[in-house]
């Protein structure tokens, strides 16, 4: 069946360009860089330096078949850690090396971070990825024309080889006074997500949600500090989110046991000050517990032999546009077509608007006889998502309860409201201003745009007037002078 029949529907408007998906990407031969603005203001915006913690997480949540490195930058990039194979020696050296990240820079050169990390990368990586941490805009020298001149650099020459060449931008903004649009251009036209932290505090999770997200990771529910493992699941990580008043954790086995940082029996136990991250493989089968506060963005992730698989949730779509969602369970030689199986299911969609009052619907897959799912031939479920797809930053959770196991996927994705972003500039004279359209990079393929304008004349008839873009890609136009 289609969860779209389950959900409760908004009216939209329909739009007559072509937009630009992003398909699901396997994760095999992935590459991570990360830069961390290091400019002097960064005193204020992170005074208690959390960009520290916030590297040492990072550090244990890259995986080991990887590619990454990390630079700091202010007037120039420095290597913080080489590009290269991630293993547990490469962790303990970049979770050491946090002490480093400081706040003495002079200038914020992002066209020079961008670009070392550009190089840095393999050209036959099938995942290319850049987090991008600042808090300031572009300044590279006192002259506002050159600082001007290097992001229009970002924007005209750096952003299309990096679309060019696959590699996907996670920009993150540390403050209300960065060049939000910059950031968000980056993200948006490389299909990266940007994030705005309220508040240092904010960096980890920020973090883990971006590389959960890249790693199309599946989770188990966690709920109230309990969790439960099947016997198809080889490893678990959990991350557990504290401050510096919160106790000790503790993290009680199915068989009883407890195991602590110092007593962590054969996990491999993370602790830091701002979080717990706990590796177990071969896990025992059962409920495990944690002693601790609770927080909602304390997850347990799984790699399994059971897997859940979820594509057609890109980061960004256009109000208006659709988006043709598939899930389905795996194994070793694909989707689970087995009717003993996938007639046991219990499937839960949630569809969150993370405004400043949440609000989520949910819908469940039993629409079939006698309150049973419709079962797939491919085992492959679908719906079209649409008329809930509003304006705004929406999450989605996947649910696959199977009585003995469970499996969840959750995704981000942003809804804008256009395709264009306008601007004025002064025209000939202060009447006659020029105005200016740009497509949202990303969003839309700039070949299949028509654009135009309409003007109403003195006797009140609608003239459309057509527009022809520039060699950037720009439709400007002067309207008439004002009287």
């Amino acid at each position: 069946m289609l969860l779209s029949k389950c959900i409760r529907y908004c009216s939209i408007a329909a739009l007559s360009v072509s937009y630009m998906l992003s398909a699901s990407v396997s994760f095999a031969a992935a590459e991570f860089i990360v830069l961390i603005d290091t400019s002097g203001s960064m005193k204020q915006t992170d005074p208690n330096n959390l960009r520290q913690p916030a590297n040492r997480l990072v550090s244990q949540l890259l995986p080991n078949d990887a590619q990454a490195g990390v630079w700091l930058f202010d007037s120039e990039p420095q290597v913080l850690i080489p590009f290269e194979a991630v293993t547990t020696q490469w962790q303990q050296r970049l979770a050491k090396s946090s002490t480093q990240i400081h706040s003495r820079g002079q200038r914020t050169n992002i066209e020079a971070a961008l670009r070392v990390a550009k190089a840095a990368f393999s050209a036959n990586a099938e995942r290319k990825t850049i987090f991008l941490l600042t808090d300031g805009q572009v300044d590279v020298a006192k002259d506002q024309r050159l600082n001007q001149a290097s992001r229009q650099a970002i924007l005209q020459d750096l952003m299309p080889k990096l679309i060019d060449q696959n590699i996907q931008v996670h920009s993150i903004a540390l403050s209300d006074a960065v060049d939000q649009d910059l950031l968000q251009r980056l993200a948006v036209g490389t299909k990266g997500h940007y994030d705005l932290a309220q508040s240092p505090d904010d960096l980890m999770r920020i973090y883990a949600n971006n590389l959960e997200q890249t790693l199309e990771q599946n989770r188990v529910p966690f709920v109230d500090n309990r969790f439960t493992l099947d016997a198809s699941v080889n490893e678990y990580t959990l991350l557990v989110f504290r401050n510096n008043l919160s106790k000790p954790l503790q993290l009680r086995t199915p068989s009883g046991q407890t195991l602590t940082a110092e007593q962590s029996g054969a996990s491999r136990w993370f602790s830091d000050p701002r979080f717990d991250l706990i590796t177990i493989n071969s896990p025992e089968v059962g409920e495990w517990q944690i002693t601790g506060e609770l927080d909602p963005n304390n997850r347990v992730t799984v790699l399994s032999d059971l897997e859940l698989v979820v594509k057609g949730l890109p980061n960004q779509l256009v109000h208006g546009q659709s988006a043709d969602l598939e899930f389905y369970l795996a194994d070793a030689n694909g989707p689970i077509t087995a009717p003993s199986l996938l007639s046991l299911l219990e499937i839960q969609f949630t569809q969150t608007m993370l405004s400043d009052t949440p609000k989520s619907v949910t819908a469940t897959v039993t629409s079939g006889d006698n309150g049973k799912v419709n079962i797939p031939s491919d085992g492959i479920f679908r719906a079209k998502l649409k008329r809930t797809l509003t304006p705004g930053e929406h999450e989605f959770i996947i649910d696959i309860n199977g009585k003995t196991f469970q499996r969840q996927q959750q995704r981000r994705t942003k809804i804008f409201g256009q395709v264009l972003e306008s601007r004025m500039s002064p025209g000939k004279t202060s009447l006659q201003p020029m105005v200016h359209f740009s497509p949202i990079q990303g969003l839309v393929d700039p070949s299949s745009l028509s654009v135009s304008t309409a003007v109403k004349n003195e006797d009140g008839r609608i003239e459309p007037i057509p527009l022809t873009p520039d060699a950037y890609g720009v439709y400007s136009y002067t309207p008439a002078p004002l009287e």
